[in-house]
């Protein structure tokens, strides 16, 4: 009886001692995980400025493409101008196409302008003013978006004026 309880503690003690792992196998992960860390590390900075600038680009996407409910809402009619820019000293011939779009009751100072946020460094060129009225349609017109890396053309068709960029 005596051996029996001695061998049921000698295979405990080995199932104790047996549940870790030993040093080589602890430094062999550790090395394969820095490796894959080393090779991952220096694309990381990248990739996270492009998530980043995808995600302020989607931004500014989406704050042009509710510009129509925005006018639809607050029953006010908006014009979308380039920076620095007033509907006076716009392209030749907007105030002639605001009346065509807007009717001849139309008076220049129930039109508000249209503000869309963009990023530090980022610029929105109008090639022609775009005029959104109180009922949701717009006149259309071509947009340019320069992130500062990059610069990108759109059309906005009339009458919803939706940008469909993937």
């Amino acid at each position: 009886m005596l051996t029996l309880a001695s061998s049921t503690q000698i295979q405990r003690k080995d199932r104790r001692n047996s549940r870790g792992f030993t040093l080589l196998e602890v430094l062999t992960v550790l090395f394969i995980v820095g490796l894959a860390a080393a090779l991952v590390a220096p694309n990381f900075p990248v990739l996270l400025d492009r998530i980043v600038s995808a995600n302020q680009r989607e931004n500014v996407v989406r704050a042009l493409n509710t510009l129509p409910y925005q006018a639809l809402a607050t029953n006010q009619n908006y014009v979308l101008l380039s920076i620095g820019e007033d509907l006076s000293s716009s392209a030749p011939g907007a105030l002639d196409e605001l009346e065509i779009f807007a009717g001849t009751s139309f008076r220049t100072h129930d039109i508000s302008r249209a503000t869309i946020p963009l990023p530090e460094g980022w610029s929105l060129t109008v090639s022609a003013p775009i005029f959104y009225r109180m009922s949701g349609f717009c006149s259309g017109g071509s947009i340019e978006l320069n992130t500062g890396i990059s610069a990108a053309s759109y059309e906005l068709s009339a009458p919803l004026c939706q940008l469909d960029v993937q």
